[in-house]
């Protein structure tokens, strides 16, 4: 019915109706997608031609095609993350640990990009995106005499900065991290005495984009 509708609406414009072209011819043409709105199951595409033209088509989906583009960067693209899981590795008599919770968020900045964004005759979208970059956030880590080889003799909560490796997955908006290598700085001179300062940890994020400072 969709299909239909889109013909009818052609057929009341000859000139609508002599620019569009089925989904296989326009990817014929090779042109680099810079913009694309959906009407009545009719792509609205801008781009440039081979020869870096601007240029605009039409392009009618059938009911199961979709139009995919793709693209890579180098270009940094933000997101705030939060790691809710945290893994240290065993170190003197403490064994592997486990942190969950809320207690930190930071920027994880990409810096390689990999963006797929699939158009429906629906007039849905979909963004993919998968990213390797570098995550800094403050964190707050409980000290206590044990943790600290008895330097300090009750519980506080120090300030730490957390730099890591950060592997992503955008979908939409949503954005899910995997950081395989992280350390924590100490910012006190309690913090210092931390016998996980400065030790390797991994663990998993979640968080948002920020279009306002993305650049990809």
């Amino acid at each position: 019915m969709k299909i239909l509708y889109a013909l009818f609406l052609a057929c009341l414009s000859p000139n609508v109706f002599s620019q569009t072209i089925d989904l296989p011819t326009f990817l014929g043409q090779n042109i680099t997608v810079v913009s694309v709105t959906s009407t009545g199951g009719i792509l609205n595409i801008g781009g440039y031609d081979p020869n870096d033209q601007y240029v605009t088509r039409q392009v009618l989906l059938g009911p199961t095609q979709v139009l995919a583009i793709s693209k890579d960067s180098w270009r940094p693209y933000i997101s705030l993350i939060t790691i809710p899981f945290k893994v240290r590795h065993s170190i003197d008599t403490f064994e592997q640990s486990v942190q969950t919770g809320l207690s930190n968020a930071g920027i994880a900045i990409n810096i390689y990009n990999y963006k797929l964004s699939r158009y429906f005759n629906s007039g849905k979208q979909s963004v993919h995106q998968f990213g390797i970059g570098l995550l800094f956030a403050p964190t707050a880590e409980e000290l206590t005499p044990e943790n600290t080889k008895n330097f300090v003799n009750e519980k506080s909560k120090q300030l730490f900065l957390s730099a890591a490796l950060s592997l992503t997955y955008t979908y939409n908006e949503v954005t899910f991290a995997i950081v395989p290598f992280g350390v924590d700085f100490a910012t006190t001179t309690d913090g210092k005495r931390y016998i996980y300062n400065k030790k390797r940890w991994w663990g998993l994020g979640i968080g948002i984009t920020t279009k306002l400072f993305g650049l990809f």
